[in-house]
C-alpha cells in the first residue's frame, strides 16, 4: 500500500470551474445521528499469556450501524507469555449465529500483538436493536502452553443495530457506479459528491494523466482504475496494487489539491507498471513528489527542504529511509524528494532515471543498504557523502519567509488532522487504514464501508474547523493568523478530552447543531464574528448555501440571501 496525500481547499462542487454552487431547496434528509459505541462488559487483563480485551475490537462500517449491514470486525490479539503462538482459532457468536475461523490469527510472537481482519463476516440482514456479540480466542482450547488463564480471551459487546429505514435517504439506495475518461476508470458511488462532480472529475484526471504521461514514458496504455470514496482515508489518496484510491467529499478535513493527488497518485500507477524491483518507499514518495513539482500543492521542494535544514528539523537521512513512514510526514516527502532532485540536478536527469529504474535488492537487504549499494555502483558515491553535499547544496538555496511558512504551516496543519484522525476517525488514520477489498466490495454491492464515517456534531464541528484552517493557510494571500488560530482552537479541544471549551470551537459546535437542527448537514463553515458563511447538504450531494447569525447567544441559520 502506498500512502499519498491531498484534496480540495474549496467546496468540491466548484473543484474546476470555480462559479458559486446555487442555492437548491428540497425536502430534509433525516438528522444526524451520533456514531455508535458499543458498550462491553470488560474481561480481566492478565500479565503473561494470550489475551484480549474490549479496546481491541472495532466494528466496520464506521459511524453507525444499520440493518442489513454486512459487519466487519477487526482484532488484535495480545502475547505476553514467553510462547510463540500459531494459527490462534476465534469465535464470534450472536444470537443464532455461531461461527469459528480456524488460524484467523497466523502467529504473535512473544511480547508483541497481531491485528486480523475478518471482513463482512456477519450479515445483519433482519437484525434490529441492541445485540450481544461474544468474541473469543481459542474456544476449544488448543493452545496448550501461553494461553493458561482463560478469563481474558472472551469480549462481550453489545452492539445497537438502527432500522434501516433510519439510514440517511442518500445511503438507503447508494451503490457504485463507473464514468470513463480518455485516461481512466472511474468508479463512484451514487448520490456523492464525486457523482454531482462528475463531468469536472473526469476533466482533471485526463488533464492530470497527460501531465504524469508526458514526464514518465507509459509502458501500459490506460484506463487507470480510480476510486472516488465518499470519506477521509489517510490525507486523500492511496494506491493500492493497480489502483488508486482517491478521497473526494465537500467536508474533505485533509484539504491540499485535488489535481495534484491526482498526478501524485497516477506517478505510483505509471511507475510501477515500468518497473520490475522493489523500491524504497524513500525513493518511491519522493520520485513522485518530485516528477509532480510538490506534495499537497506545487511548490519548491528543494526549498521547503532547506528551510527545515536552516531551522535543523531534517531527519538523517539513514534513518529515514528504515522509518519512512513512521517519521514526521511532511518532513519526510520534502526531504526525499529534495534529494532526488539534487541528485537529478548534479549528475543529470536521465542518471538519475537509470539508478531508480535498476534498483535490485538481494535476498534480506534492507533499503538503507540497497540505496547505499546503487549510489555507489551509480555515481560512484556512497549515501554518507551525498548526504553530506545534499546538504551544502541545500544551505545555497534561496529560502524565503513564504518557503519557511510553507513547510512549517503544512507541518502543523497535518499533524493537528493526524491527531483528529487517531482521535476520532480512527479508520482514516494512515497508520491504522480500514480498506476492506475495492473490488469484492464493488462486486458484491458493498457501499458502506467507503462511504460512511464519524459524523456526530463534535466530529462535524472539528471537521469544518480543519477546513477552515486548510482554507486560510493556503490562500493567495496567505491568512496564516487565522487558520494557527483554528488549528491551536482544534487542539485543545483533542487535548481537554473533547470539552468545547475554547470559544472559538464552542461556536463552531453550535453553528453546528443549530444548522442540523434545521435539517441539514454542514460541509465547510466560516465564522466572522457573529456571523456565519455555511455550505451545506440535505437529502442529496448538492451544496446549499446557507447564512447565520449570533442572536443573544443563539445561532439563527437560514438560507442565503
Amino acid at each position: 500500500l502506498t500512502a499519498c496525500v491531498v484534496q480540495t481547499p474549496v467546496p468540491v462542487s466548484t473543484l474546476v470551474t470555480p462559479s458559486p454552487v446555487p442555492s437548491i431547496t428540497r425536502s430534509p434528509s433525516p438528522s444526524i445521528t451520533p456514531s455508535p459505541v458499543p458498550s462491553v462488559t470488560p474481561s480481566p487483563v492478565p500479565p503473561a499469556d494470550l489475551w484480549i480485551g474490549p479496546r481491541d475490537i472495532r466494528l466496520h462500517p464506521d459511524g453507525n450501524l444499520y440493518s442489513g449491514d454486512r459487519i466487519s470486525f477487526s482484532l488484535t490479539a495480545h502475547n505476553d507469555s514467553h510462547t510463540w503462538l500459531a494459527r490462534v482459532p476465534i469465535r464470534i457468536q450472536t444470537g443464532s449465529t455461531d461461527w469459528r475461523i480456524d488460524g484467523a490469527i497466523g502467529s504473535i510472537d512473544p511480547g508483541s500483538s497481531s491485528k486480523t481482519d475478518l471482513d463482512w463476516v456477519w450479515d445483519t440482514q433482519g437484525l434490529s436493536g441492541t445485540l450481544p456479540v461474544t468474541i473469543t480466542l481459542d474456544p476449544e482450547h488448543t493452545l496448550t502452553n501461553g494461553d493458561e488463564d482463560r478469563s481474558n480471551d472472551v469480549v462481550v459487546l453489545q452492539v445497537d443495530l438502527k432500522p434501516k429505514d433510519e439510514l440517511p435517504a442518500a445511503q438507503r439506495t447508494a451503490t457504485w457506479k463507473v464514468a470513463t475518461s480518455r485516461c481512466c476508470r472511474l468508479h463512484y458511488i451514487t448520490g456523492t459528491a464525486a457523482e454531482h462532480d462528475l463531468a469536472n472529475i473526469q476533466r482533471t484526471a485526463d488533464e492530470a494523466y497527460d501531465f504524469v504521461s508526458a514526464r514518465i514514458d507509459p509502458v501500459t496504455s490506460p484506463p487507470i482504475e480510480v476510486y472516488l470514496i465518499d470519506r477521509v482515508l489517510g490525507q486523500g489518496g492511496l494506491a493500492i496494487d493497480q489502483r488508486v484510491l482517491l478521497s473526494y467529499l465537500d467536508r474533505e478535513y485533509s484539504g491540499g489539491e485535488f489535481s495534484q493527488v491526482l498526478r501524485h497518485e497516477f506517478t505510483h500507477a505509471l511507475d510501477r507498471a515500468r518497473r520490475r524491483g522493489t523500491v524504497p518507499v524513500f525513493l518511491l514518495e519522493g520520485y513522485a513528489v518530485y516528477l509532480t513539482g510538490g506534495h499537497y500543492q506545487v511548490e519548491p521542494v528543494a526549498y521547503r527542504a532547506a528551510a527545515l535544514l536552516e531551522a535543523n528539523r531534517t531527519i538523517p537521512l539513514r534513518k529515514l529511509i528504515d522509518n519512512f513512514y513512521a517519521s514526521q510526514h511532511e518532513t519526510a516527502y520534502a526531504e526525499a524528494a529534495a534529494f532526488i532532485k539534487y541528485l537529478a540536478d548534479r549528475f543529470g536527469r536521465e542518471a538519475f532515471t537509470r539508478f531508480y529504474a535498476g534498483l535490485q535488492p538481494l535476498p534480506g537487504e534492507t533499503d538503507v543498504n540497497l540505496i547505499d549499494r546503487a549510489l555507489h555502483q551509480s555515481f560512484n558515491f556512497g549515501l554518507d557523502d551525498l548526504e553530506r553535499d545534499w546538504q551544502v547544496w541545500l544551505r545555497h538555496q534561496p529560502v524565503t519567509e513564504a518557503d519557511r511558512s510553507g513547510i512549517f504551516d503544512s507541518i502543523s496543519f497535518y499533524d493537528t488532522v493526524r491527531r483528529y484522525e487517531q482521535t476520532l476517525d480512527p479508520s482514516a488514520y494512515l497508520l491504522s487504514l480500514w480498506t476492506p477489498d475495492l473490488q469484492s466490495a464493488e462486486t458484491r454491492g458493498l457501499v458502506a464501508d467507503y462511504q460512511r464515517h464519524p459524523r456526530q456534531p463534535e466530529n462535524i464541528a472539528l471537521e469544518t474547523m480543519l477546513v477552515a484552517a486548510d482554507h486560510a493557510l493556503r490562500a493567495s494571500s496567505g491568512d496564516r493568523t487565522s487558520g494557527a488560530t483554528l488549528l491551536a482552537s482544534v487542539n485543545r479541544v483533542l487535548e481537554d478530552h473533547l470539552q468545547f471549551d475554547d470559544p472559538l470551537a464552542a461556536q463552531y459546535l453550535a453553528v453546528v447543531k443549530a444548522t442540523l437542527a434545521k435539517g441539514y448537514e454542514p460541509q465547510q463553515i466560516t465564522i466572522i464574528g457573529s456571523v456565519a458563511d455555511v455550505w451545506a447538504t440535505r437529502s442529496d450531494a448538492r451544496l446549499i448555501r446557507l447564512s447565520a447569525r449570533l442572536d443573544q447567544d443563539r445561532w439563527l441559520v437560514q438560507l442565503a440571501e
